[in-house]
């Protein structure tokens, strides 16, 4: 796309909003962005508000149907985290963590998400916003005992 200027740090709240409304970007908090390496969890979560659809890379997986090896951490129809996400994608502090849970929450409460495209995976068609709040609560045993291992420090 030649008329896009592809320039800026990802991270900057500018480049961030620069085409909002209809599109509104944002990277998960408390999440290695800029040295992730090989971290498959954080990237830039996009919402398209006219079409209501939230694209995102790793953060979010989802599959209608997976295949081996997929089927092992994925139940077919549910929206869940990257396995990465107790793995080092969210901040080895609980500080990190509970503002990780805030930053989904917010996601949650501000965009009206109704279909979910995850890539490498599938898209989620209709009640994306209730998707969202069951995969936050299915994290919650495992993010509350990130936050007591963790119970240190600011992290990330």
């Amino acid at each position: 796309m030649p008329e896009i200027p592809w320039a800026g740090k990802e991270n900057d709240p500018a480049w961030l909003q620069r085409w909002s409304p209809e599109l509104e970007l944002r990277i998960p908090d408390r999440t290695e962005f800029e040295n992730a390496g090989d971290d498959h969890f954080s990237n830039v979560v996009a919402f398209h508000r006219p079409s209501k659809t939230m694209a995102v890379d790793d953060t979010w997986m989802f599959m209608e149907d997976p295949a081996l090896p997929a089927w092992l951490v994925l139940k077919p129809g549910v929206l869940r985290f990257h396995p990465r996400m107790a793995l080092g994608g969210v901040g080895k502090s609980s500080v990190a963590v509970e503002r990780f849970r805030a930053w989904v929450e917010g996601v949650i409460r501000d965009w009206d998400v109704e279909n979910i495209a995850c890539a490498h995976d599938g898209v989620a068609m209709g009640n994306g916003r209730n998707r969202l709040r069951k995969s936050l609560e299915d994290v919650k045993p495992t993010l509350d005992r990130m936050a007591k291992k963790y119970n240190y420090g600011s992290g990330i």
